[in-house]
């Protein structure tokens, strides 16, 4: 018997009903119904649009309000139910691209005027120290910003 996606449908639904209403639900009793949440007959036909391009699944104001899920929980086990078992299932593994870091560009050092003092011949002097060459940084491949947003979204 496959697992219950039960707790990921539940935060799934939960983050629905926050991006459409504005309510924090996550400690919310998921006995109650959604009119004793806050939700009326105005919003909860949003809530329904919502979770359909969410989830991929048609539910009705009817059966939020009157029938079949007019509960978290209710509706979590109408989903659990409907949902293909892999609707849930953690996204498969990013291979890390090994970045391609561009060699640093090293410029010759300015060359001593000819008499070897330190001066150009026009009055200005030269450094003696030594040349350090500056390497330019490449931005992170697509695979390191595919594994941020991923860890962001946990």
């Amino acid at each position: 018997m496959p697992q219950s996606c039960q707790p990921q449908i539940l935060a799934a639904i939960q983050e629905v009903l926050k991006e459409s209403s504005g309510l924090e639900l996550a400690g919310a009793d998921p006995t109650l119904t959604f009119l004793d949440l806050g939700f009326d007959s105005l919003s909860l036909p949003q809530v329904g649009i919502a979770l359909k391009k969410k989830m991929g699944v048609k539910i009705t104001f009817r059966q939020l309000l009157l029938e079949d899920c007019p509960t978290l929980d209710a509706f979590t086990n109408h989903l659990d139910g409907v949902l293909p078992a892999d609707a849930f299932a953690p996204p498969p593994a990013v291979e890390a691209e090994t970045p391609v870091v561009p060699a640093p560009t090293v410029l010759p050092p300015t060359p001593m005027a000819a008499n070897g003092n330190g001066h150009n011949g026009n009055g200005h002097a030269h450094s003696n120290s030594q040349f350090i060459p500056m390497t330019a940084t490449t931005p992170p491949s697509d695979a390191v910003q595919a594994l941020v947003a991923q860890q962001l979204q946990r």
